[in-house]
């Protein structure tokens, strides 16, 4: 049997796959372990919903309606709110040119 050292399988892991130690991994654990509730909710309003559009077919599709728009309409007004709520700072540099831009490493007029 090969060494973990020499082992092929091993060594093609990405680290963050690799042990559970990895950065992050426990912190990530954790977030999903105090919010257990939001995973049982979510599927028992998945649950409903399921029921609710075999009985009456016309309703789960108002009802899928109403929930789309609703997610957008949130989703508009705290996009709204993120950008105006950070305000801008200046930093006396000019802002980046895109990758596309002549003027990028030197060539074209700067």
């Amino acid at each position: 049997m090969a060494s973990s050292a020499t082992d092929p399988r091993r060594a093609a892991a990405p680290p963050s796959l690799g042990h559970p130690g990895a950065a992050g991994e426990h912190a990530a654990v954790r977030g999903l372990a105090r919010r257990w509730w939001l995973f049982l909710l979510r599927g028992a309003v998945a649950i409903a919903f399921g029921v609710i559009a075999l009985a009456n077919p016309a309703l789960g599709l108002i009802g899928l309606l109403a929930f789309v728009a609703a997610r957008m309409l949130l989703d508009g007004v705290l996009t709204i709110a993120q950008a105006t709520a950070v305000p801008a700072v200046d930093t006396g540099e000019p802002p980046p040119r895109p990758a596309n831009d002549p003027g990028r490493h030197g060539r074209g007029a700067a």
